[in-house]
């Protein structure tokens, strides 16, 4: 399949400390949470999917006992879409919400209100994405049936990329020898974790740092509903092309 750099929703590469930040040390408890600061734009589109989804999985990490024992903890921030309100808030983050790591925000036609929305015009559109339900990802389809029941509609790739972003950021500091940008760093670096959205597994090459190459797929609609087209060892039925 071929593989497109996508970020998985992560600004991980910014990996802060607070110390090296706030110019001190306190003593942390070992109840206090640990904060992941989540930086995106309240005028995007797919913000409240992603907020949504966040918080799912913020529940199951905590549910699965947090960081080394310690729950993880959300903070966010609007960055507006704009450079000094995007700086802005991730002083704000870091400086006041003490936030160790920064996850953020990086086409409707994959979602299923382009379907409702475009009825019978959208029959037998082909497009292309990073993710669907169908996909042979651990804990996509139980994603997908969660996030319809809890908030009465489907999620698309931006739920799951924000979804799995989450268990990114929990696999990192669990593995981290410390909370530093440098141990940070090194575990960001050594990632390789199966998640909703893909497989992660983190590259740098020219001037490029911690890209995530995931395979795109071809969908179709088809009956008011998805396909999957291509490639064909994920299709759910063959791909015909029109003859004329």
């Amino acid at each position: 399949m071929t593989r497109y750099p996508r970020l998985l929703t992560l600004l991980l590469a910014i990996a802060l400390s607070v110390g090296g930040v706030m110019g001190g040390a306190r003593t942390i408890e070992a109840s206090d949470p640990i904060v992941t600061g989540v930086l995106h734009s309240e005028s995007y589109p797919f913000a409240p999917m992603m907020r949504n989804s966040f918080a799912m999985a913020l529940d199951r990490i905590n549910e699965q006992g947090g960081i080394k024992g310690r729950p993880l903890q959300l903070a966010f921030a609007d960055d507006k879409s704009q450079r000094e309100a995007g700086e802005d808030a991730v002083r704000r983050l870091v400086q006041d919400a003490e936030a160790i790591m920064l996850v953020g925000a990086a086409g409707g036609f994959t979602h299923h209100r382009f379907i409702d929305m475009a009825v019978a015009t959208s029959e037998g559109l082909l497009t292309a994405t990073l993710w669907t339900p169908n996909l042979p990802y651990p804990g996509a389809l139980e994603f997908y049936r969660r996030y319809e029941e809890d908030h009465s509609a489907p999620p698309d790739d931006h739920g799951a990329e924000a979804y799995s972003a989450l268990f990114v950021v929990a696999d990192v500091l669990k593995r981290a020898e410390s909370h530093s940008p440098e141990a940070v760093r090194a575990a960001l670096d050594e990632t390789k974790l199966e998640t909703a959205a893909g497989p992660i597994e983190f590259e740098t090459y020219d001037r490029f740092e911690r890209q995530n190459g995931l395979p795109a797929v071809v969908l179709k609609v088809a009956n008011k509903a998805f396909e999957v087209k291509w490639s064909e060892d994920i299709a759910t039925s063959k791909l015909t092309l029109p003859t004329k």
